[in-house]
């Protein structure tokens, strides 16, 4: 078991991409928390899980784009266990959507902040509880769409190759206080 005493924060856990890491650091003996921005998304993670055997899952609600409710999703995990060991932000818009001329900046900014601010607020609070305790790592689920053009999917796109480039920063940043990203 090789993440046993640690504790893991997966976003988007719900379903899919999400859920199927989650399980696999549960199967590996971690606690893990997991986020969706619905009660229905989370009670269905964790009765999946729940009845795969694993007892050691918790439920976050939240929606990774806004700024409070990470803040709560934080507020919770510190009071829980003070630390964090894995983040991965997997949580995602999918952004398909209109032709880029058609395309409404509100939806823009929606994909944009679930996918690259989301990812920049949460993986900001989970350093700040990994500095504390001497390191962690932080995993970002990219795509490989952000280095090739897929029709009707440019704030996707943007997101996405927004990701690859706040993982490079985040790396050469936080690499001096033991945080992989």
């Amino acid at each position: 078991m090789r993440f046993s005493n640690k504790i893991v924060l997966v976003t988007g856990a719900a379903r899919n991409t999400g859920l199927g890491i989650a399980a696999a650091f549960a199967e590996e003996g971690a606690t893990v928390y997991l986020n969706s921005k619905t009660r229905q998304g989370v009670d269905h993670a964790l009765a999946t899980l729940r009845r795969r055997g694993f007892k050691k899952v918790r439920g976050l609600i939240g929606d990774v784009g806004v700024p409070a409710d990470v803040d709560a999703m934080f507020r919770e995990i510190s009071a829980r266990t003070k630390r964090l060991d894995v983040l991965v932000n997997n949580a995602a818009h999918l952004g398909v959507g209109p032709d880029f001329m058609d395309m409404a900046l509100e939806y823009f900014e929606a994909v944009l902040r679930v996918n690259l601010t989301g990812a920049f607020y949460v993986s900001q609070q989970a350093a700040r509880l990994m500095k504390r305790q001497g390191g962690g790592a932080i995993v970002h689920i990219g795509s490989n769409v952000s280095t090739r053009a897929i029709r009707n999917r440019a704030a996707y796109l943007a997101s996405k190759g927004g990701v690859d480039a706040l993982t490079l920063s985040m790396a050469t940043d936080l690499g001096p206080y033991g945080i992989r990203v």
